[in-house]
């Protein structure tokens, strides 16, 4: 049976963790799937370039992504009798098969986004748990979350990776455009801006720290926040280079969100040895376990000074790899093939 995935995370022009899961796997699933035959679908529009040795790209459609996604990439599984994968935690209602929602924010704290979209949003993820053949999440936090919300079971857990930043070559040159920024004197941060991110204690806590400097990278997509501290530099939505650069020679990364998934960004910056400020939440704890600072997300007086030297890096490394991952989806596909 053929196997079809949607390349929705290709088409996209922002990229968040979601999209870097899919592309990662993708990476390495090309190496592993020499004896079954899988295609990336992508709509007509979509400029990445591909690289795949194994992996078939196919173009097929022209209409909105969103649109595409329900109408196109189904219709196109369903005439080659294939089997579809969905890696970007949406599905269409008619095909959804294998599935990956990577947590259920939009569902538990709906709160963080508009109304219409997380109306949606539940919608598309209850569709997918009634009718898909396969459930899978990127943590065991999320796991329990799905099969606790929705009383399943069941549900695979394929964690997210960090090597593909070594493949990265960092770009020094964002230090000559943002001038105020001095190498490992300053705190970073990466990641959506929206709400659960939590970007107003790092604001709050600049306040109370004016001889520390805070960057600040990522696409605005929350109103009403305002960035006009002076030791607060945000950046806006930056390319892989200048991110490595700014993420390589911070004095620690902060994640300080309310929820998170799984959070690519800080192990990330833990692979680089850096030092890690995360919020004193359940992923967190799942993903470095005593190996990182752990804050309080509702209060601002922390000691900055007070950071966690890992004395287990690779210990916490080693529990995640895209290869390891990638063979954790290749067998979850043959299962559903052999169905």
């Amino acid at each position: 049976m053929k196997v079809v995935i949607s390349g929705k995370a290709f088409a996209k022009k922002y990229r968040t963790g979601v999209q870097r899961f899919c592309i990662e796997l993708l990476n390495e699933l090309d190496k592993q799937a020499k004896k079954m035959e899988i295609e990336l679908l992508v709509p007509k529009y979509c400029d990445e370039k591909f690289e795949y040795k194994n992996i078939k790209v196919v173009k097929f459609g022209r209409l909105n992504l969103n649109i595409w996604e329900q109408t196109e990439l189904p219709l196109y599984a369903l005439k080659n009798k294939a089997i579809l994968v969905n890696l970007c935690n949406t599905s269409p209602i008619l095909k959804p098969d294998i599935v990956c929602i990577h947590d259920l924010n939009c569902i538990k704290n709906p709160q963080y986004y508009p109304k219409l979209f997380s109306t949606w949003y539940k919608m598309m993820v209850k569709n997918a748990i009634k009718k898909s053949k396969k459930i899978i999440t990127v943590s065991r936090f999320s796991k329990n979350e799905i099969e606790n919300y929705y009383n399943i079971k069941d549900v695979e857990v394929i964690y997210n990776g960090y090597e593909h930043i070594f493949r990265v070559k960092a770009d020094d040159g964002i230090f000559k455009k943002l001038q105020k920024v001095e190498k490992n004197r300053y705190f970073f941060t990466l990641g959506t801006i929206q709400k659960n991110k939590n970007i107003e204690w790092i604001l709050q806590v600049a306040k109370l720290n004016p001889d520390k400097t805070f960057v600040i990278t990522g696409y605005m997509n929350q109103e009403n926040i305002k960035f006009d501290l002076k030791n607060v530099i945000y950046t806006g939505y930056l390319q892989d280079e200048e991110l490595k650069a700014l993420m390589e020679n911070c004095e620690a990364y902060i994640i300080p969100s309310f929820y998170e998934g799984f959070g690519i960004p800080p192990l990330e910056a833990f692979a680089l040895g850096k030092n890690v400020i995360a919020s004193d939440i359940p992923v967190f704890h799942e993903i470095f376990e005593y190996e990182v600072k752990y804050i309080n997300p509702y209060e601002y007086n922390v000691n900055l000074n007070e950071l966690v030297d890992s004395q287990n890096r690779q210990k916490i490394l080693d529990k995640f790899s895209w290869k390891k991952s990638a063979e954790e989806l290749l067998n979850i596909i043959e299962e559903q093939v052999k169905k």
